[in-house]
């Protein structure tokens, strides 16, 4: 869902544009909050592919611990 609304960014702000009388202030986007969305869309985006190289019947506890490393890793080096 994030993916689309980052594809679609430009409707979307359109969108919000033509009824700011009826959205609340809360609920409208800012170019910071489009920034932080590609932020965690950049970081989410491991655990996506992760999910889909481990799904199916012929997964190994290998290749499982390994996903795990890389999705550990990648979680500290975001942490910084």
């Amino acid at each position: 869902m994030l993916e689309v609304a980052l594809k679609v960014q430009e409707s979307i702000s359109w969108y919000i544009s033509t009824h700011l009388d009826t959205i609340d202030k809360g609920d409208q986007l800012s170019v910071q909050d489009w920034a932080q969305l590609r932020t965690i869309h950049g970081f989410l985006e491991i655990f996506k592919l992760a999910t889909l190289k481990l799904e199916g019947g012929y997964v190994t506890l290998d290749r499982v611990l390994y996903i795990m490393d890389l999705l550990k890793l990648h979680y500290s080096k975001s942490l910084v």
